[in-house]
């Protein structure tokens, strides 16, 4: 598919609905190297809060993004050794339905999308959530990210609740992305505890303030019990 069409308006707002777009580009380092104008990357804070490099030509996406499709199947699927080269897959058997050889317009992708999309839906019914719902859960990492990088536990922490209630509905494999939102909050409340749980041991008043407030924020998760056993433990020295 020529970066062209990925970047047509019209097409975009087709993919939101229909397509999941996965990009392969074999001669990507060798154009940094050569600090080719379509390998040109810019500056702009990533997910966690921290500066990434971008690719000018694909906004949001970094090179090592790049790097790591080139090690899954899709470059598998270009079987012409023509470039650029366009396959269109079944997601759940991951069989090529239609190749494209060489470059062509939106509009025939789009067809042949919708095309393999009736039958997909035929075979397996309509998908129970969108990507404008897998979305929720892309927003909600970044802004627990955010807060981790602002030291901000509660905030981490709230992100994930309120994620938790819009996702409720969800089928319970599709709650795995939601769960591994909630694994990065934990995992850094998790240290948050531990660096406490240290500290008590040689100043158990300099924690007795700090863990009281940290178990308000930790009410309902898989630390609370550790939490208070620990408040309990310094409240008693």
């Amino acid at each position: 598919m020529h970066s062209a069409v990925l970047q047509n308006k019209k097409y975009i707002k087709f993919a939101d609905d229909n397509t999941v777009e996965v990009l392969v580009l074999s001669s990507l380092e060798k154009g940094i190297e050569k600090k080719d104008r379509k390998a040109a990357t810019y500056k702009a804070e990533g997910p966690d809060g921290q500066e990434v490099d971008y690719l000018v030509e694909f906004p949001g996406l970094t090179p090592n993004d790049i790097f790591a499709m080139q090690r899954t199947k899709a470059a598998s699927y270009n079987d012409t050794g023509a470039i650029p080269h366009t396959a269109i897959v079944d997601p759940f058997t991951l069989e090529k339905l239609q190749g494209i050889r060489g470059g062509t317009s939106s509009k025939k992708i789009m067809e042949l999308a919708e095309d393999a999309q009736k039958k997909i839906r035929k075979a397996h019914g309509k998908p129970a959530i969108t990507r404008r719902d897998l979305r929720k859960v892309d927003d909600a990492e970044a802004k627990v990210r955010k807060a981790i990088h602002k030291e901000n536990v509660r905030k981490a922490l709230d992100v994930v609740r309120k994620l938790r209630h819009k996702t409720k509905k969800w089928p319970e494999d599709a709650k795995k992305s939601v769960d591994a939102v909630e694994q990065i909050a934990i995992s850094y409340a998790t240290k948050v505890l531990d660096k406490l749980t240290e500290l008590a041991e040689s100043n158990a008043p300099a924690v007795r303030s700090k863990i009281s407030v940290l178990c308000r924020k930790l009410e309902g998760t898989s630390l609370e019990e550790r939490a208070n056993a620990l408040k309990a433990k310094v409240e008693g020295d």
